[in-house]
């Protein structure tokens, strides 16, 4: 009976020791899971955070993208104005150069050196 006794006696105390590391570990696993809630917690407001931030800069984009649109769509009509144009300045220059150089070979410019 003694025996039994000092042998009930030893396994209360090795399931004391093993129930005090159980806790142990219970309580370190707690705040472990506690930290990584609240680091969670951090990363879901970041996402949050960047997510409406790239939400506000898509719209301004869309936005500064309209208004060029709108920019080009107004200015159509000066491009059309513009390649009408832009023959002239060699035509004259063509009829201008073309007219200096009859001049400069006639006999009226030698003689008025």
């Amino acid at each position: 009976m003694e025996q039994k006794l000092a042998t009930q006696h030893v396994e209360m105390q090795r399931l004391g020791t093993e129930n005090q590391r159980t806790a142990a570990t219970n309580g370190t696993l707690r705040q472990e899971l506690a930290a990584a809630q609240h680091e969670l917690q951090i990363l879901h407001a970041q996402i949050g955070a960047v997510t409406s931030e790239r939400e506000q800069q898509m719209t301004s984009l869309t936005d500064k993208i309209a208004k060029m649109e709108a920019e080009l769509q107004a200015a159509e009509p000066v491009k059309m104005v513009w390649g009408r144009l832009s023959g002239e300045p060699q035509r004259v220059l063509l009829t201008t150069n073309v007219g200096l150089c009859s001049w400069f070979k006639g006999e009226t410019w030698l003689a008025e050196r």
